[in-house]
């Protein structure tokens, strides 16, 4: 699903009584507000969705696996995602569900 998909989805959930534009206009919101959040080093808790944690990865050097020339990499902040309990208990569900 994208986020096209997702907020024609919450517009149908909510029988329209929020206009497409306005949910868009929310989902960007938070999504901003995701990303300043983590961008300033600070993680975002999202009960029963799961957890986005930015940690920094140290600077390291590395072989091009092309032409196995030395390249340094530097340092940087990646995200980390922990899905909550409530997640992880409905994923594992429907993943049971369908037989696989």
């Amino acid at each position: 699903m994208n986020k096209e998909e997702l907020i024609s989805k919450v517009a149908k959930d909510l029988s329209f009584r929020i206009g497409h534009e306005r949910i868009a206009e929310v989902l960007n919101k938070i999504i901003d507000n995701t990303i300043s959040t983590l961008a300033s080093g600070e993680e975002v808790r999202l009960v029963g969705f799961g957890r986005f944690e930015p940690h920094e990865v140290k600077a390291r050097a590395c072989a091009h696996p092309i032409t196995g020339e030395r390249v340094e990499i530097e340092p940087m902040m990646k995200v980390s995602f922990h899905p909550g309990k409530v997640m992880k208990k409905s994923v594992n569900a429907g993943y049971y569900a369908k037989g696989e």
